[in-house]
């Protein structure tokens, strides 16, 4: 089945919105990194499926280091972004420098990366046919207007509503970035640990998928133009 036209518009409104939380690597259709949680499913499925093909009895779940919600049952997000972000800060004493007797100091910002996955649902069936909400330190449900409640959700998932009465996206040439309206925060969602090394092995993936794209782009245009003066 093709996606619906209301479902590509919403993953775009998305991928704005996320430009517009500083998110420098964006990617549609992507699955995150597989934490503890998602794993432990994965496997206990896998050892009830074997029960079944070989009728065993004794069948013992591994307990998951966290508790995943019944509709967290997807492996791809509709839309994959990182973005770096200020994780603190630290006064730096620098003794070269000396105004007096006072020693001037210098603030260094230390930067962490951060994962956002949006899913986006357009209908009743498709959220009850489940959503990725594992993976990511901020995980997002962008859908129409009334379509999901809040306490429906996950606790660590935020609900993001779309009024297409009062959408708008613009780029602005001054500011460098888009005019957005018409995308509603209605619940924030909850910071999650991810293992470092499982974000930095998905910001490359960001990195070289994004990079492939953008290289096909140039390839193309060389081979244009080298068409063109024969």
């Amino acid at each position: 089945m093709g996606e619906s036209p209301l479902h590509l518009f919403l993953k775009l409104a998305g991928y704005v919105w996320l430009a517009r939380q500083k998110c420098s690597l964006i990617k549609f259709e992507m699955a995150p990194p597989m934490t503890d949680d998602k794993f432990v499913q994965q496997e206990n499925k896998f050892r009830l499926d074997r029960q079944k093909v070989y009728r065993q009895t004794d069948f013992d779940y591994i307990p998951a280091p966290h508790s995943l919600h019944k509709l967290n049952t997807k492996q791809i997000l509709d839309i994959l972004a990182v973005g770096q972000f200020k994780d603190g800060h630290e006064l730096i004493e620098t003794p070269i420098v000396i105004e007096g007797d006072r020693k001037l100091h210098r603030s260094v910002d230390y930067l962490t990366f951060r994962l956002r996955g949006v899913e986006i649902k357009v209908s009743r069936s498709d959220f009850l046919n489940g959503f990725c909400a594992s993976g990511c330190h901020y995980h997002y449900l962008l859908t129409p207007m009334g379509l999901v409640k809040k306490y429906e959700l996950p606790d660590h998932v935020g609900l993001l509503e779309f009024n297409k009465h009062k959408f708008r996206a613009i780029w602005n040439d001054y500011g460098k970035g888009w005019d957005l309206s018409g995308l509603r925060l209605v619940k924030r969602p909850r910071l999650r640990d991810v293992p470092e090394r499982s974000v930095l092995t998905c910001v490359v993936d960001l990195a070289r998928k994004s990079s492939w794209r953008i290289s096909k782009g140039i390839y193309a245009e060389i081979l244009e133009s080298g068409m063109n003066q024969e």
